[in-house]
């Protein structure tokens, strides 16, 4: 009688740990996987703030080597300057006042954009396909080698008009914001099957 009850209490342990690990086991995947995701977001949205800070500070996108220093930010995020699982774009929107049209030797009656938020200036590196940004797609021939759009082209071009910015932020005639954007592609078991992760920071 003895021998069959520590045989049929052996058995019960056996039955209970094989039920207990059915439910650990996904759940401590579940875990690891969750943990892995929050870090690429936190890393994410850490490279599309620091693009922001320093493109409004002044530093120059379009040269390669300080394309490279997000490129370096973004490590296992595989950002690259062409390609890759990542995309950025680098933005400058002015409210277009009279002033401004004047400045950019148009007149009143020819400054189709004046009262609209426009880009002057965009850069975008990465995988292009992966994502457009939030605040327009114009054709890149409106933008020299430095990123930067002719006052004619901003200040009469409609594609160069960011209609939905207010809804962002509003501006007052000349004043300025810098926008960064960017996306990443999940990534194994970064941000999910078929799932990204969308920052923006406005400075």
């Amino acid at each position: 009688m003895r021998r069959n009850r520590k045989r049929s209490q052996g058995g019960n342990a056996i039955l209970e740990s094989t039920l207990c690990f059915i439910f650990l086991v996904p759940l401590m995947v579940g875990s690891v996987g969750i943990g892995m995701s929050l870090n690429r977001a936190i890393q994410a949205n850490q490279v599309t703030r620091s693009a922001g800070h320093m493109y409004a500070r002044g530093l120059n996108f379009a040269i390669t080597g300080n394309k490279q220093l997000l490129v370096r930010m973004a490590t296992g995020l595989n950002l690259q300057l062409t390609g890759g699982d990542g995309v950025v774009y680098l933005t400058r929107a002015v409210k277009i006042g009279d002033q401004q049209c004047l400045d950019g030797g148009v007149t009143l009656a020819q400054c189709s954009n004046r009262g609209q938020t426009v880009i002057t200036s965009r850069i975008a590196f990465g995988n292009l396909t992966l994502r457009n940004s939030s605040y327009g797609n114009p054709a890149s021939t409106y933008f020299n080698s430095s990123g930067d759009a002719a006052a004619v082209d901003y200040l009469k071009q409609a594609a160069l008009v960011i209609s939905n910015f207010n809804t962002t932020l509003v501006l007052g005639d000349g004043e300025n914001a810098y926008v960064s954007e960017t996306y990443f592609a999940s990534a194994g078991t970064g941000f999910g099957v078929g799932k990204g992760a969308y920052n923006r920071s406005i400075f």
